[in-house]
């Protein structure tokens, strides 16, 4: 049995306490801002560099970046050029309970072969080759490879997960995330945001989902990871140059969201998600910037906005949207679109949220956009700027300041994440405080504080 094996089992022990307390499903904080942004680390002291993370690689159901959609769920292949052993694991821990075959270096897995989880152990690494709807996908990874079949509505599906030290997983996150060749300090700036990301969604998953199997996805729908394949020095060095380092805000990691490009404005959490992060502003990029901020235009029939509505349940069967607005009313303090009105033949006017509006036309890349009239009255023309939800970090401003204002990570961090810390979760180094003792020395500081406070 591989070390990392052994670890695997020494971390599924270390969390039997913390998994234990939430077997009747998630709890809510008595501080609603806390229970979906931020987490006490009291009671994960595990948590470090070494330890693992669980990363869901296959199947891709719907068509995220940077992957996209999976043609089958129920069957991939994986190579080696090291010959693997095959261990039997169970449903519901990610363990081995014995060999079941070595000397593996070509394994095809499908749900009808498959009569039980198991674990796949590679000395060096593996390739998993799938069918995506884009193109043939053969993605290299290290670490071990967990596979059982799961049920979704009427159907039998694989489910493969990475496990991995957050390490690892970090030197495949920064480089598909942001560009290898970006300043040294921005990609410092990008390896801590991913890592406190990272260690928040390690916590949540495992105090809060205990019957699932893993942490995050290798989507941006998490945070993007493509294995070792794109691994490279200047990242890696990110990685190792800032080993440990996360964000807190008051002895708690925080969700640490980022977005491609805000189009010149972040956003607060409030806005987009209904719930405030005292830790995201809403406020202009650095003045004196150069931002190229990506542009974007898209094209709606009306037609088919109304077909599509009307298929959602959002519209009536006897109306037809002749035109599109957005009034100052349904928007935030930058200017992204909460809210839009749609006048009918009638010339009634009825609003629906931007969620809505997104749906029906297969998404936008940003929400901060206006809506004009098209070249005909059968259409309207969508213009918008920037890409990502808006909230904390965005990669591009971060590379802008640190090329064109010399700022260091810390100061790009301190910009972004308003108010926020940074300590390490490894012991103390460079002078940093070690996160899950200020976690716990704040949460009983709040304790000792009389009620009301």
């Amino acid at each position: 049995m591989s070390k990392l094996l052994q670890a695997i089992i020494l971390l599924i022990s270390t969390f039997i306490m913390l998994e234990s307390s939430s077997i009747a499903g998630p709890k809510v904080s008595d501080d609603e801002e806390t229970s979906l942004y931020m987490l006490s680390m009291a009671g994960a002291e595990a948590v470090s560099s070494t330890s693992t993370i669980r990363v869901k690689i296959f199947p891709h159901e719907k068509d995220y970046l940077p992957h996209g959609r999976d043609k089958a769920f129920d069957q991939f292949t994986v190579r080696s050029e090291n010959p693997c052993t095959v261990f039997k694991s169970k449903e519901d821990q990610i363990v081995s309970v014995g060999t079941l075959a070595t000397n593996q270096t070509t394994m095809n897995l499908s749900v009808k072969d498959l009569h039980g989880p198991v674990i796949i152990d590679c000395p060096e690494s593996f390739t998993l080759v799938r069918e995506s709807e884009a193109e043939r996908q053969e993605l290299s990874y290290s670490g071990l490879l967990y596979v059982h079949a799961v049920k979704k509505q009427d159907r039998w599906i694989l489910e493969a997960v990475n496990v991995l030290s957050l390490r690892g997983y970090l030197r495949g996150v920064v480089p598909s995330e942001v560009y290898h060749h970006w300043p040294m300090e921005t990609l410092k700036t990008q390896a801590v945001a991913a890592r406190t990301y990272a260690v928040y969604h390690i916590i949540h998953a495992r105090r809060y989902v205990p019957n699932r199997l893993w942490d995050v996805d290798d989507t941006v729908m998490f945070q993007a990871y493509t294995g070792i394949t794109h691994r490279r020095e200047s990242t890696d060095s990110a990685v190792f140059a800032t080993e440990g380092q996360i964000l807190m805000w008051r002895g708690q990691v925080i969700q640490a969201f980022y977005h491609a490009d805000s189009g010149g404005s972040t956003e607060e959490a409030s806005t987009v998600w209904q719930q405030a992060a005292p830790f995201t502003v809403s406020r202009s990029e650095a003045p004196d910037l150069e931002m190229n901020s990506i542009q974007w235009e898209r094209t709606v029939n009306l037609k088919e906005l109304t077909v599509k509505l009307q298929e959602m349940g959002e519209w009536p069967a006897n109306r037809q949207v002749l035109r599109v607005t957005v009034p100052m009313a349904g928007q935030t303090f930058t200017g992204r679109v909460k809210s839009l009105t749609l006048m009918d033949q009638k010339g009634s006017f009825v609003m629906i949220p931007n969620k809505v509006f997104k749906r029906a036309i297969g998404g936008l890349p940003s929400n901060l956009y206006s809506v004009d009239l098209g070249s005909d009255s059968a259409q309207v023309l969508v213009k918008g700027v920037g890409n990502g939800h808006g909230v904390g970090m965005s990669q591009q401003g971060a590379a802008a300041l640190a090329e064109q204002k010399g700022w260091s990570y810390r100061q790009i961090l301190e910009y972004y994440y308003v108010r926020t810390t940074i300590c390490t979760i490894d012991s103390s180094r460079d002078g940093l405080p070690e996160c899950a003792r200020e976690s716990f020395k704040y949460s009983k500081q709040v304790a000792s504080q009389p009620a009301g406070f």
